[in-house]
C-alpha cells in the first residue's frame, strides 16, 4: 500500500509538471540561445556522532531563450523539496536584477553531490549570483566558492556549517569564498574523545562541543581569501569582477494616490483633535495613566503633521491613526471617569454600551471589505494598483478581525495593569476596520495600472509560500527549536479557492517574519538592515523600470526609514521586496527581454533519451521506469575556459524534467538523517 501511494504521488508529480514539460516532451522546442556556467558549491552533513563535515558539490546553471518562466531542477542523487523553492526564487530574483522579462527565459539548475539526498537552502545564493551573470553576459571566476541563502530582496541570509564547507571549498581549489554578511566569526560542532580509566578499564567518551571559529584566519590557513557578503550585487561583484547597473527611482506616490492618502490623514487628525480637546478642561485630573495616554496622543499627532510636511503620506496617515485610537480610549475612559463619581451604574452601563457600538461598527466594516474582497477575487486579471490597495485593505481588515475577538473574550476594566481591555481592543478594531475600508474604496476607485494575471499570481504566491516554509524549517535545525508559522498547504488551500488576495498576505507575512527571525536569532539583524532596504529599493526601481504603479513596497520602504530596531527593518523591507516580485511574476505583459548574447553561437540538434528507475528495496521491490525522448534544438556559446569543467551540454535541458519529477518525489521520502545540507 505505501509503495502504491509513492506512485500515485510520482503520478501527481507528473501531472502538474505536465504544463511545464510540454516543451520537451508534448511538442519540438526551439531555443535560439542558451547559455551555462558551472561552480563548486559547498555542503555539510551530520555522522552518527553529530558532528559535521563538508563535502564539494557541482552547482550547474543555465538560461535559454524564449523560454516561458520555467524553472527546470535536476539534483543527484535525490533532492528535498526545499531545493525546489529556493531554485525558483534564486530565478526570480537574478531575473528582476538583471532587468530582464522572468517570463522570457527558462532556467536550469543542476546539482551534482556524493551524498545520499541533497538538501537545504544555502547554494541559493550561489545559483542567483550565477543566473544573474547568464543574464548580463559576463563569465564567473573558476576559483570562487560561496554559501549563503538568497532572500526576496537579494540579500545573502546566513547559513550554518560554514567552518566545514571553508574546508571543503578549499580542497576543491577555491581561492575565494564568499560568506553572509555578519559571520565572518561563527560557531561550529567538534568532536572531542577522552578517555578515562578506572578500575584498570579504559573508558572512551565522545562529545561534540561548539567552539569559535574566525573564518578570516581559517582561510588563511587554508590558502583562501573568505569575504563576507551581504547582497547579490556583492556576491556579483566578487564572482565576475564587475559591478551589476541597476538604475534607481525615487519610489514616489502617483498624484491620486498621494490625494487619498491625504485625505485620509486630514479626516482622521480632525477626529483626533477633537478627542484630544475633549479632555482639556479635566486633564490634570485624570489618573497618571491616562494622561500618559493624553501625551502619546499628541506626540502621535505631531510626528503626523511632520510626516505629512516630508511628503510621507503613508507614515503620516498611519501616525494620525495612533493618535485616534489613543486619544478615543482617552475621551472615553476620562467621561467614564467622571460619570462614575455621579451615577456608577450610568457609568458603567454607558461603557458597556461604547464598547458595543464601536464592536457593532467594526463588525459592519469588516463584513463590508470581504464582500468587496470578493468582488475582486471573482476575476482572472486586476491592475496592480488595485491588488496592492487590496491587500492592504485585506491586512487591516484582519487585524481588526482578530481583535474584535479579543474584545469579545477580555473584562471591560479601563487601565488594567494586565494591559488591554474590551474597550481598547474594541476601539483599535474600530479604526482598523475604517482604514480596511478607505483602501478598499481605493481599490476599487483606481482605474489604471498594470494588468496582473490571478493564475500567474497565485503561482507565485505558492513559490513564495515554500520559501517561507524551507526558511522556518532551515531555521529550526540551526537553532535546535521549532517556529511557528503559516504552512504551505494554508497558502494553497486559498488559491485553489481562489482567494489569491488573502494568499499573497499570508505568504508575505510568514516569510517576511521567517528571515527576521533567521538574523535575529544568528545574531545578523544590525549588518544585514541596511543590504535589506538598499534591495527593497532596487527591486522597486525594477518595478518602475517595467512600468509597474510602486504602492506597497514604497509604503514598507517609507515605514522602514521611520521604525527603531533592524529587526523591523528587515520584516519591512522583505514585504516591500516579496510584493515587488510577485507583481513582476504576475504581470501579462511586461515586454520580451532580447537574449543577452554577444559571442557567436553554433547550433546543436540532438536527440535525448531520460530513463530514470526507482526500485524500493523493501515489500516486494516494485520497480517504475520513467523515459522521455525528445529532439532539441538549441545554440549554445563556445566553451568557456574560465569555467570549473566546460559547461553541460544540450542535455541537461531533457534530463531536467524528468530527472526532476521523480528526484523531487523520491527525495522527499528520503530520510533527512543521511542528507547533505548546502
Amino acid at each position: 500500500m505505501a509503495w502504491k501511494a509513492l506512485a500515485a504521488i510520482a503520478v501527481v508529480a507528473l501531472i502538474t509538471l505536465t504544463p511545464a514539460a510540454t516543451q520537451l516532451v508534448g511538442a519540438e522546442t526551439y531555443y535560439r540561445y542558451a547559455r551555462f556556467t558551472r561552480l563548486k558549491v559547498p555542503a555539510v552533513y551530520v555522522d552518527e556522532h553529530g558532528a559535521m563535515h563538508g563535502v564539494i558539490s557541482t552547482l550547474e546553471v543555465g538560461i535559454a531563450w524564449p523560454g516561458r518562466g520555467v524553472v527546470y531542477l535536476s539534483v543527484e542523487p535525490l533532492s528535498m523539496i526545499d531545493m525546489q523553492a529556493a531554485a525558483r526564487v534564486a530565478a526570480l530574483v537574478a531575473a528582476t536584477y538583471a532587468g530582464v522579462n522572468f517570463s522570457s527565459y527558462d532556467y536550469f539548475i543542476r546539482i551534482e553531490s556524493n551524498s545520499t539526498t541533497i538538501g537545504g537552502p544555502s547554494a541559493g545564493a550561489a545559483m542567483t549570483a550565477a543566473l544573474l551573470s547568464l543574464l548580463t553576459n559576463t563569465t564567473v571566476r573558476g576559483d570562487v566558492s560561496m554559501t549563503g541563502m538568497i532572500e526576496p530582496d537579494g540579500t545573502i541570509g546566513p547559513v550554518g556549517g560554514i567552518p566545514e564547507k571553508l574546508r571543503a571549498a578549499a580542497s576543491a581549489g577555491a581561492k575565494l569564498f564568499l560568506v553572509p554578511k555578519g559571520q565572518l566569526v561563527v560557531r561550529e560542532t567538534r568532536e572531542v574523545v577522552e578517555n578515562r580509566t578506572a578500575g584498570g578499564v579504559t573508558i572512551v567518551t565522545r562529545r561534540v562541543v561548539p567552539v569559535e571559529v574566525n573564518l578570516t584566519e581559517l582561510g588563511r590557513e587554508l590558502g583562501v581569501e573568505v569575504r563576507d557578503v551581504g547582497s547579490v550585487i556583492e556576491a556579483y561583484r566578487y564572482l565576475t569582477g564587475g559591478e551589476l547597473p541597476i538604475h534607481r527611482h525615487p519610489l514616489t506616490y502617483t498624484p491620486d494616490i498621494a490625494r487619498e492618502l491625504s485625505r485620509i490623514y486630514s479626516d482622521i487628525v480632525k477626529a483626533a483633535e477633537g478627542n484630544l480637546s475633549s479632555v482639556e478642561g479635566v486633564e490634570e485630573s485624570l489618573p497618571k495613566e491616562l494622561r500618559g495616554k493624553v501625551q502619546v496622543a499628541r506626540e502621535s499627532l505631531e510626528r503626523a503633521r511632520e510626516y505629512l510636511s516630508r511628503g510621507k503620506y503613508y507614515s503620516a496617515a498611519s501616525e494620525a491613526f495612533q493618535a485616534a485610537i489613543t486619544s478615543t480610549y482617552a475621551s472615553i475612559v476620562a467621561d467614564f471617569i467622571a460619570e462614575y463619581g455621579v451615577n456608577r451604574e450610568k457609568a458603567i452601563r454607558d461603557l458597556q454600551a461604547s464598547v458595543n457600538a464601536y464592536l457593532s461598527r467594526a463588525r459592519e466594516l469588516v463584513n463590508y471589505v470581504a464582500k468587496e474582497l470578493e468582488g475582486f477575487e471573482s476575476r482572472s486579471t486586476f491592475l496592480d494598483t488595485q491588488l496592492q490597495l487590496a491587500v492592504a485593505s485585506y491586512i487591516r481588515a484582519m487585524e481588526a478581525n482578530r481583535t474584535i475577538k479579543l474584545a469579545e473574550e477580555t473584562p471591560i476594566l479601563p487601565l488594567r495593569p494586565e494591559g488591554s481591555d474590551a474597550l481598547s481592543y474594541a476601539i483599535y478594531s474600530y479604526w482598523r476596520a475604517m482604514s480596511a475600508k478607505e483602501f478598499m474604496d481605493i481599490a476599487s476607485r483606481v482605474s489604471r495600472g498594470q494588468e496582473l494575471s490571478k493564475a500567474f499570481l497565485g503561482r507565485g504566491v505558492v513559490t513564495l509560500s515554500s520559501f517561507a516554509l524551507i526558511t522556518r524549517l532551515y531555521l529550526e535545525t540551526l537553532i535546535g527549536a521549532q517556529v511557528g508559522g503559516v504552512g504551505v498547504e494554508d497558502v494553497r488551500r486559498f488559491v485553489s479557492e481562489g482567494r489569491v488576495i488573502e494568499a499573497a498576505a499570508t505568504a508575505v507575512n510568514s516569510l517576511s517574519t521567517g528571515v527576521a527571525l533567521m538574523h535575529e536569532a544568528l545574531g545578523t539583524s544590525g549588518k544585514l538592515a541596511p543590504y535589506a532596504k538598499a534591495g527593497a529599493e532596487a527591486l522597486g526601481s525594477r518595478l518602475v523600470d517595467a512600468g509597474f504603479t510602486v504602492l506597497l513596497p514604497a509604503f514598507y520602504l517609507e515605514r522602514a526609514e521611520l521604525v527603531n530596531t533592524s529587526r523591523d527593518v528587515i520584516v519591512l523591507c522583505e514585504m516591500a521586496a516579496s510584493y515587488s516580485l510577485l507583481l513582476i511574476y504576475s504581470a501579462l505583459q511586461v515586454g520580451v527581454s532580447k537574449p543577452v548574447a554577444t559571442q557567436p553561437v553554433t547550433t546543436v540538434t540532438k536527440t535525448v533519451t531520460v530513463t530514470e528507475t526507482v526500485t524500493r528495496t523493501t515489500g516486494g521491490g516494485a520497480e517504475v521506469t520513467v523515459t522521455a525522448t525528445k529532439t532539441v534544438t538549441v545554440t549554445a556559446t563556445p566553451k568557456n575556459p574560465a569555467f570549473w569543467g566546460g559547461p553541460p551540454g544540450p542535455e541537461l535541458i531533457a534530463v531536467v524534467i524528468v530527472a526532476s519529477a521523480i528526484g523531487a518525489v523520491v527525495g522527499y521520502a528520503a530520510s533527512r538523517k543521511s542528507s547533505e545540507h548546502l
